[in-house]
């Protein structure tokens, strides 16, 4: 039945690409099905062998090993590798433009990796380039037939990457050269919408121009991903790119474009917009958090992510810094007329963590640490030392001991210092054993990076200072509330 019906193919195609998807076939039919794959691509042919395929793959009762290998003139051992290991075999995809349509279809191979030599059963392509800037052999089938050299960029980039799973949310357009040169191709714009229609993002040679970029979005140990925190969003595509300026001084192939891209991400993902934030009001704290929290999920999903982040105020600062913990790598940043490395956690972000033996530059006043303290951080350029004490005097009576702590550089910290201060008072805060009322004058980056440390190991009051009205605010939230889940 089967052999009538190939000889009647543009009658009967959707009868027999039916059987096989649905695996409605009898076993004396194999041979005539196995014939399938020696047959020349076309536009049937060509979506027949892939579903022959994976129905053989997944379907193993319909594998005879012998009649296969005698019909595909190829050994037990090679059948064995491109069906059995069929298993682990992954998709790449890759639109393909149709001029007689003018419009794009989203096409897809399946590659298996590790065999012992380089072949398919389609024989409209040519893997030899391929196989040489990837060096190493697999098979690969196609699902549908196709012209062209585009396909090539898909394949390279699944042969490439480590991690597979990135690959299900891209697609790929580009002719690969001898040399790694990811080539430009015709009719982006219709392969951009047909991409996008399928939900996928996609990839093309103005994206990556070279293997070895293609390499540092695939497998890097490290990909950097921002959070921006600002107060309003003017100029913020701009305080991005300057972030982005400065990321490239140690990752030369980042651009935001490609993190967007590469890891199904939103410009918007990028930043947190906080207008005014009444430090007052829980609720509002809370949603705030919950805002962050996303964000932060959404980020840290983002494979070997190393997250830049800024933030625009010190009472914040404590709370994310919380929020995030000191498990993930972070590079703390600094605005300064430009944006600049302050402490840089990703190597190691138990950094923050470390005690010090003695104090190089902070500088805490005597006082009794095994009681409920007043604790003034004096290390910013606003003195906080007497309106905190006249807070306290007047709404803590019941705090018998507040201690202050000045630095050797007074209110101007060099930047290079930040980390050293940040684990002084790490340090100190470690030896205070009772609830602490904290009260700061201190650089962002630092209260960020305390957050960390600290995050909610301690019973910590935060007091925010109202500039507008020259007092303080007690912050609903206690540190030892906000718990990290990452």
């Amino acid at each position: 039945m089967v052999k009538q019906f190939l000889e009647d193919l543009e009658r009967f195609y959707p009868v027999i690409l039916n059987l096989i998807k649905d695996g409605n076939i009898k076993k004396e039919w194999l041979a005539d099905l196995y014939s399938i794959f020696n047959m020349e691509d076309s536009p049937y042919i060509t979506p027949l062998k892939f579903h022959l395929y994976s129905l053989l793959v997944h379907h193993p009762e319909f594998l005879d090993y012998k009649l296969l290998s005698e019909k595909l003139n190829l050994s037990e051992d090679e059948i064995y590798e491109i069906f059995v290991k069929g298993k682990q075999a992954f998709e790449v995809y890759f639109p393909v433009y149709l001029p007689d349509e003018e419009e794009a279809h989203l096409y897809k191979a399946l590659i298996v990796e590790g065999t012992s030599k380089t072949f398919t059963f389609n024989k409209f392509v040519d893997l030899q380039t391929i196989k040489a800037v990837a060096n190493k052999d697999f098979f690969v089938i196609f699902s549908n037939y196709f012209t062209g050299d585009s396909y090539q960029f898909s394949i390279v980039a699944g042969l490439i990457a480590k991690d597979k799973n990135i690959l299900k949310n891209l697609a790929f357009t580009g002719k690969v050269s001898s040399s790694g040169k990811i080539l430009p191709v015709n009719h982006v714009n219709e392969k951009e919408k047909i991409t996008k229609a399928n939900e996928k993002n996609l990839i093309t040679p103005d994206d990556i121009s070279t293997l070895e970029e293609l390499e540092f979005w695939l497998n890097s140990s490290q990909i950097p991903v921002i959070l921006l925190n600002r107060n309003t969003d003017n100029n913020i595509k701009e305080s991005l790119h300057q972030i982005e300026t400065l990321i490239k001084q140690d990752c030369p192939y980042f651009t935001i474009k490609n993190l967007i891209k590469f890891y199904n991400l939103s410009e918007e993902d990028l930043y947190i917009i906080t207008p005014s934030i009444d430090f007052s009001n829980r609720e509002e704290l809370l949603n705030i958090l919950k805002q962050f929290e996303e964000r932060l999920e959404k980020l840290f999903s983002v494979r070997n992510s190393i997250l830049y982040i800024s933030l625009s105020v010190a009472s914040l600062g404590f709370l994310v810094g919380s929020l995030i913990g000191a498990r993930k790598k972070v590079v703390i940043l600094h605005y300064q007329g430009e944006y600049r490395k302050a402490i840089d956690m990703s190597k190691d972000p138990r950094v923050i963590k470390e005690n010090v033996k003695e104090y190089s530059i902070i500088q805490p006043e005597s006082c009794n640490t095994d009681q409920e303290i007043a604790l003034i951080l004096n290390i910013a350029s606003h003195n906080p030392v007497n309106s905190a004490k006249s807070y306290i005097e007047k709404n803590l009576p019941h705090v018998k001991s507040t201690c202050v702590i000045n630095t050797i550089y007074g209110g101007n910290i060099p930047l290079e210092e930040f980390l050293t201060i940040s684990r002084e008072l790490y340090t100190y805060i470690n030896t205070i054993k009772d609830k602490i009322h904290l009260f700061y004058s201190i650089p962002v980056p630092i209260s960020l990076s305390l957050g960390m440390a600290i995050a909610h190991f301690k019973d910590i009051t935060l007091y925010h200072y109202d500039s507008k009205n020259t007092t303080y605010i007690k912050i609903p939230i206690n540190l030892n509330e906000v718990r990290s889940k990452f």
